[in-house]
């Protein structure tokens, strides 16, 4: 059975910091079709946060590059499939020395 299916995942990057973050973890037996992706930018963000997305080690959204933002709603779209038991990952690179920045990513799609 087909369900609209959201994720939310807020992500803090703290000062300097770099990493990848898992946002959601697919239902085994299942199948999750991520049609749009949003990235949500808080004001004063300075596009220091640099974010994108990763089935598993591979960058996806998107392919290359980064997604920034300051007080900014970035909508993509997607079409990726990902498998039963796959993570969708978010990567990213705050590049202030500074302060802690965040970022609010949203996956829309079809949860099979």
């Amino acid at each position: 059975m087909d369900n609209i299916h959201s994720v939310a995942y807020e992500l803090t990057a703290a000062a300097g910091e770099s990493g990848e973050a898992v946002a959601y973890t697919v239902t085994p037996g299942r199948k999750f079709i991520v049609n749009n992706v949003q990235f949500v930018f808080p004001v004063g963000s300075g596009f220091a946060l640099r974010v994108w997305i990763q089935r598993g080690t591979e960058k996806i959204i998107p392919k290359s590059g980064y997604i920034v933002g300051d007080g900014h709603r970035i909508p993509l779209l997607a079409n990726v499939e990902f498998e039963g038991g796959s993570t969708i990952v978010v990567g990213y690179n705050n590049t202030d020395a500074t302060n802690s920045h965040k970022v609010l990513v949203i996956l829309e799609g079809v949860l099979k």
